[in-house]
């Protein structure tokens, strides 16, 4: 038996010896791995305001250019990048961009539509990769099981119904309606209209009307929910002529505000990053009511509404209060977005009726990175497709990379492949014949890769007669047959008998 230990300090794991003597092999002889050591080097992506710009086309030439986290992303925080890439596409989307930034009610291609950039599984693509893709929920995407309703009278569901107090009581907060999902993280929408809205009837103005919010609490953790759990809100309340809205700790001096026609819709739009409270008196008319984070004006006064939304998880769920009496208080069609990477089951709503009106029709688009990125994230163009665009499917649709994302995840398994000596081993990604010598069934987790087989498995060299050499030549390989990125001196061990 021969042992031969092999060095290489080339950064890839290339091993290529020469040898001043003969090394000698009878006839039918064997090889086997005996160890390998090698440091793997941790691939590293700087991210500046130079190279963290996506630009991204999703319908009708309409060019969006979300903009990335600026850092350093190693294998170590890669699930940070990949929640930058996705909640900066989502960040990045509007329900109206699609109609020539007309101030109507969103019916864009990109309404309900919740980007996310992850580790395939192998529904998106080649397991393992790297994936970035949305999924729409909106007028097929809700479950029958995310809204609850408490002590509301619903009148035909499935025909978009009404729904007002049970009793003759007004003026507490035990008539609602929440989800039992969160709000998406995209492109949302959450409205409702005001089919009768009266009062003024003796009652003080914080006893009337209806409320509608999002809260970061999951209502269905807690036995009680009240407007100030809510992140964003509107009141919505008769006063005397006029119904207005508010959104002020007292209601004593009740805020002017935009005065709201009984019949029109009181909602929260997401885009460009933020959740704006709107109201619509039709498809085109539409009034900003206040923004719940700054753009570029001054901030708008919210004494019990928390402004910033900049948290890890931006989970809301959606809340409406029914406050006044039954026969002062009646909404409708009620629309809204859930996050569609939270359902597994959609089925026809039995709550609310189907919101905004998405076509839900396949669009032509296109993803480009920068060249850091796309070469990081396993891309071997800038640009998906290269030229033109693609079809984006209507609810769900993904784009993965053809490389394993290997700088960013923590490789499972490596193999070592002969290339001065012809091994007679197949291999099933390739579906061809490859010179493999052994499969190194470890993770580089640590950036290290020590191995050492419990017992040598042996191969055949097939050789009908004795050989001679002065050179061996191999290489160590990534799972998907790419090639390493090490440091320092790595050793190969070889047995031949």
């Amino acid at each position: 038996m021969k042992i031969i230990r092999l060095t290489s300090s080339e950064d890839t794991a290339y091993f290529d010896s020469d040898f001043n003597d003969d090394i000698t092999l009878s006839q039918d002889s064997e090889i086997a791995l005996h160890s390998l050591s090698t440091e793997t080097k941790p691939s590293i992506l700087n991210l500046t305001d130079v190279n963290n710009t996506i630009q991204l086309q999703i319908q009708n030439g309409s060019i969006y250019e979300p903009v990335i986290k600026i850092g350093k992303y190693t294998k170590t925080n890669f699930q940070t990048l990949f929640d930058s890439i996705g909640g900066s596409i989502n960040d990045s989307l509007d329900g109206n961009k699609d109609q020539d930034e007309s101030e109507s009610f969103p019916s864009g291609a990109q309404v309900g539509m919740q980007w996310k950039a992850l580790e395939s599984t192998g529904d998106e693509g080649k397991a393992g990769n790297f994936a970035i893709g949305y999924k729409v929920a909106n007028n097929t995407g809700m479950n029958s099981d995310t809204f609850y309703a408490e002590n509301v009278t619903i009148t035909t569901p499935t025909a978009g119904g009404t729904y007002k107090r049970q009793g003759s009581g007004y003026g507490d907060l035990e008539s609602y309606l929440y989800s039992t999902v969160p709000i998406t993280q995209g492109c949302g929408h959450y409205s409702l209209k005001l089919s009768t809205l009266a009062g003024d009837n003796g009652e003080s103005h914080e006893d009337q009307g209806v409320f509608i919010g999002l809260t970061n609490i999951d209502p269905s953790t807690v036995d009680n929910l009240t407007r100030q759990d809510c992140e964003i809100g509107i009141q919505a309340m008769y006063t005397g002529s006029t119904i207005r809205y508010n959104f002020e700790d007292s209601f004593d001096d009740v805020s002017s505000g935009t005065s709201i026609a009984q019949g029109g819709r009181i909602g929260f739009e997401r885009y460009d990053g933020r959740w704006e409270a709107v109201y619509y008196t039709g498809v085109n008319g539409r009034t900003e009511l206040y923004q719940s984070v700054e753009d570029g004006g001054e901030l708008v006064a919210i004494d019990w509404f928390n402004d910033e939304l900049e948290t890890e998880d931006r989970s809301l769920w959606v809340v409406c209060f029914l406050i006044g009496a039954t026969a002062e208080v009646v909404v409708d069609t009620v629309r809204w977005s859930p996050d569609a990477w939270l359902l597994t089951d959609p089925k026809p709503p039995k709550i609310f009726n189907v919101g905004p009106q998405n076509p839900n029709t396949s669009t032509q688009g296109f993803i480009l990175f920068s060249e850091e990125l796309s070469r990081y994230l396993g891309f071997n163009n800038l640009r998906t497709p290269t030229i033109g665009t693609q079809t984006f499917k209507s609810k769900k649709y993904f784009i993965t990379a053809p490389n394993t994302f290997k700088s960013g995840l923590p490789t499972d398994s490596f193999y070592i492949e002969m290339l001065s000596l012809n091994l007679d081993c197949y291999d099933g990604l390739t579906r061809g014949r490859k010179s493999i010598l052994a499969v190194i069934p470890k993770s580089d987790s640590d950036n290290s890769l020590l191995y050492e087989p419990d017992f040598p498995v042996f191969v055949s060299l097939n050789n009908q007669n004795e050989i001679t050499l002065r050179n061996i030549r191999c290489r160590v390989l990534h799972s998907d047959g790419s090639p390493l990125s090490t440091d320092g001196l790595s050793v190969l061990t070889l047995l031949f008998k």
